[in-house]
């Protein structure tokens, strides 16, 4: 068989800017600015589809361009890609196909989905690290999603409350492989550690650091953009978890 190639107004998958790499853009070379939403239950059945579409309509309303989805969670609401909790051998296609048609308008509203395979306190459906079963699920969540150009991942919330550094290595060069499309990767950790820098997979921080102000969170960028850029690879430095005024929000 054969195919055209023409001209188009995509701006492609996003990635690291190699000429600022602290930076992000579009594969086009249109610069990214952050300007993100977190939904933790957005893809749970607890909320209707249409619901969920007319969200993403009203968040790019707002010119919001991230939203954060967590895609195994049951921690207010259940999330879960599989027919049942208990079993993570069988993929529930119907609710998955509401996911991918989430996924597909927002990139139709120019809306970025950024992935999360795991979330903290989820012990009831998290699969053993390393198992049949998690390398199942990842194969399979990759190979869904990975063809959407407005995809970003995200190895886990809190990660070191349940996966050890080791295992994210590992995961993240074993999604980097999967995917053919190499989306960003991410992974979330309860401090300001960065023990990853010069790390080939992991493309950008996810930290979080609460109740520290706004000269704090500053010092930790400046803090591990250095520590990067000395281990050989600088790549964006993001906090998803956070407080700008006092403790916990206070003013």
């Amino acid at each position: 068989g054969s195919f055209n190639v023409t001209t188009s107004s995509s701006q492609g998958p996003l990635t690291i800017d190699p000429a600022r790499p602290h930076t992000l853009m579009y594969a086009n070379g249109e610069r990214f600015f952050w300007n993100g939403d977190t939904e933790w239950f957005f893809l749970s059945d607890a909320f209707t589809q249409a619901n969920r579409l007319a969200a993403i309509d009203f968040l790019a309303s707002k010119k919001v361009n991230n939203l954060l989805m967590t895609m195994v969670n049951d921690d207010s609401y259940d999330v879960f890609p599989w027919v049942s909790p208990t079993d993570r051998t069988r993929f529930d296609v119907a609710r998955l196909a509401r996911w991918e048609a989430v996924v597909d308008s927002m990139r139709s509203k120019g809306i970025l989905a950024d992935l999360w395979f795991y979330s903290d306190d989820s012990a009831s459906l998290l699969p053993a690290a390393d198992s049949r079963e998690e390398n199942l699920y990842f194969k399979y969540i990759i190979a869904r999603f990975a063809p959407y150009r407005n995809v970003t991942w995200n190895l886990g919330l809190e990660h070191n409350e349940y996966r050890s550094d080791s295992w994210v290595i590992s995961r993240a060069q074993s999604v980097k492989a999967l995917d053919p499309f190499k989306h960003l990767i991410g992974v979330h950790r309860t401090d300001e550690r960065w023990p990853f820098a010069g790390n080939a997979h992991l493309d950008h921080t996810s930290l979080q650091h609460l109740g520290a102000g706004h000269a704090a969170l500053n010092g930790a960028v400046v803090t591990i953009r250095q520590a990067t850029a000395s281990a050989g690879r600088a790549i964006p430095v993001m906090h998803e978890e956070f407080f700008i005024e006092g403790a916990d929000g206070t003013l």
